[in-house]
């Protein structure tokens, strides 16, 4: 047998093993006792680690029966509950490791942002110096001392919300010039000084912050309606995602300044419209929420080289994992290092389950064939 023959072979032997693939996996995390069946996530830690999310609960109540939660691989589904005397809540985001979690409580009074520890349980960020209709959180920093949101007034709308232990809750405002309406933050930077969302201008706008610039809006796609706002935001700030509305419709974006807002593609199928939900630490690998005529929601990833592929397809054509009975419809976050998504799906019984799905190392495959060529070239260098 020649090299090119046994190349071809090692290459279709790695393709088709299992250990090719080690450490791939796709679990639903279940839900929170009582209730209906019904969980969400919506977030990861960077480490990808720690879920978060809400799940129906026997605590919650109509019209807002969720609790939020906390998942790992050890512990499962906990729930952390919510404010003093209020348990219908839902959790957003989590620092690098997972020990602080923040979100949004229902209280008598409305809507409430809280920080949660394991010490402290969900605590609330305080009250803002005037009348405020609600507050929400929406992200935190790696080191969970930096939280964004939103915060509303009667009369003015909401405005983008900031939090340190040290300021307490601090408006940003909304885009200069733009009129009363939607603002919020949906993303931090780990360092929390670069912190992306929604503005409103002509209409809703993506927004980006940071402290020498203020509000900064990015604009919108030419064409339909003026409709952007942007969900997820890089390491170092140079890349935000989000959804933008085109003449074809609302559909996700990837932005740079030096490229600007720029449609990361489609699924196949008619009718496409869809949202980037979070993006890697590099900008690299990006996750969201399709939809089709055909075949409705889906969790997308796009990446450079492959551009955006359904993700159900991806664990089930390229790592051969059984997905029968699921339908994953929405990916909401992404680990730091591209490898962990999280988001919501069908399970095999109709309930809506939140689930996580751990990728393998792309150089897996790379290092097996080279491994072995390597051996080859060793065993072929001796018989010669």
């Amino acid at each position: 047998m020649n090299i090119r023959m046994i190349f071809g072979a090692l290459l279709g032997a790695a393709l088709l093993s299992p250990s090719t693939y080690a450490g791939i996996k796709f679990q639903g995390l279940g839900d929170l006792p009582g209730g209906s069946f019904e969980s969400a996530a919506w977030g990861v830690s960077s480490d990808g680690t720690v879920v978060v999310g809400s799940g129906y609960s026997a605590l919650g109540s109509e019209p807002f029966p969720y609790e939020a939660f906390r998942w790992t691989s050890s512990s499962g589904m906990v729930p952390i509950g919510g404010l003093p005397g209020f348990s219908c809540s839902t959790a957003d985001s989590a620092s690098a490791n997972g020990a602080v979690v923040v979100g949004y409580c229902r209280v008598a009074a409305g809507v409430r942002a809280f920080r949660w520890t394991e010490n402290t349980g969900a605590a609330s960020l305080g009250e803002f110096p005037f009348e405020v209709a609600e507050t929400a959180a929406w992200a935190v920093s790696a080191d969970g001392l930096v939280v964004g949101g939103d915060v509303g007034r009667p009369g003015l709308g909401y405005e983008l919300m900031r939090w340190t232990e040290a300021t307490g809750i601090v408006s940003l405002g909304n885009i200069p010039g733009g009129r009363s309406g939607f603002a919020s933050v949906h993303d931090m930077t780990p360092d929390g000084n670069v912190m992306v969302g929604v503005g409103y201008s002509a209409g809703f706008e993506a927004v980006r912050w940071t402290k020498a610039t203020g509000v900064v809006g990015l604009g919108d796609f030419p064409g339909g309606e003026f409709q952007s706002q942007a969900q997820g935001v890089s390491e170092d700030g140079s890349v935000v995602v989000g959804s933008g509305y085109s003449a074809s419709g609302v559909v996700p974006f990837r932005w740079t300044e030096a490229s600007g807002m720029e449609e990361l593609g489609h699924l196949p199928g008619t009718g496409f419209s869809g949202t980037a939900r979070d993006v890697s630490a590099d900008g690299a690998v990006i996750v969201g929420q399709g939809h089709t005529e055909e075949l409705g929601s889906q969790a997308f990833v796009w990446d450079k080289t492959n551009g955006m592929r359904s993700l159900q397809a991806v664990l089930a054509d390229d790592y051969h994992l059984d997905m029968t009975g699921w339908v994953l419809l929405s990916a909401e976050g992404i680990s730091a290092d591209g490898l962990t998504i999280v988001g919501t799906g069908v399970n095999p019984n109709g309930d809506r389950e939140a689930w996580v799905a751990v990728l393998p190392e792309p150089a897996t495959l790379s290092l097996l064939v080279l491994g072995g060529l390597g051996l080859l070239a060793r065993r072929r260098g001796a018989s010669s």
